[in-house]
């Protein structure tokens, strides 16, 4: 934990702070599931020429609802600061009845193809951020730390284990007592 928080520390210090106000912003499809558009938002400086750290925000919402603006202010804010800024949907029970375990596979998918996509998206491999809040927390957590839950259609050989982590509030315990652990047990 120590060694993602330097990391993380690190990205931030040595950022260039970028003074152009103008930022790009592309919505690109990363994958369809049960005919369902996937999307992230890629919210980048204008005019770089270097590769940039990236960070994924994943939106909260219990695994039930939720969209991208929920983490909207942070990504401006982060983008304008040099950072690529990424804004990812998945699916959620209120869109199409999915479970937790659809939507950590989504996370999972989402960074695949980001880390896919680097030098299309003028992003360093080695500095990206998942983050999340609650259940999107937990998203970016089980990235980080489970090995099961993933896509069949996913390309395991493309690691989705982020660089460093920002978790506000994430679930972390869906045991016994755990918050949601009732929505867990109704999908096993």
């Amino acid at each position: 934990m120590k060694r993602i928080t330097f990391i993380l520390f690190l990205i931030f210090i040595f950022t260039k702070s970028f003074c152009n106000n103008k930022l790009q912003c592309d919505t690109i499809c990363y994958t369809k599931r049960n005919g369902i558009k996937l999307n992230i938002e890629l919210i980048s400086p204008c005019n770089f020429n270097h590769k940039m750290p990236a960070i994924i925000f994943f939106y909260g919402g219990g695994w039930i609802k939720g969209n991208r603006e929920q983490f909207r202010p942070h990504a401006s804010y982060l983008a304008h600061k040099g950072i690529v800024a990424i804004l990812a949907d998945y699916r959620t029970k209120e869109q199409c009845n999915a479970t937790p375990f659809n939507c950590v596979e989504d996370a999972k998918s989402v960074i695949r193809f980001v880390k896919n996509n680097t030098d299309k998206f003028n992003i360093d491999t080695t500095k990206i951020v998942a983050a999340g809040g609650s259940a999107s927390g937990h998203l970016a957590a089980s990235c980080a730390y489970i090995s099961n839950y993933n896509h069949p259609k996913d390309d395991l050989s493309i690691s989705p284990r982020p660089t460093a982590l920002v978790l506000f509030n994430p679930v972390i315990d869906n045991g016994k007592n755990g918050f949601g652990s009732d929505t867990i047990k109704k999908t096993i």
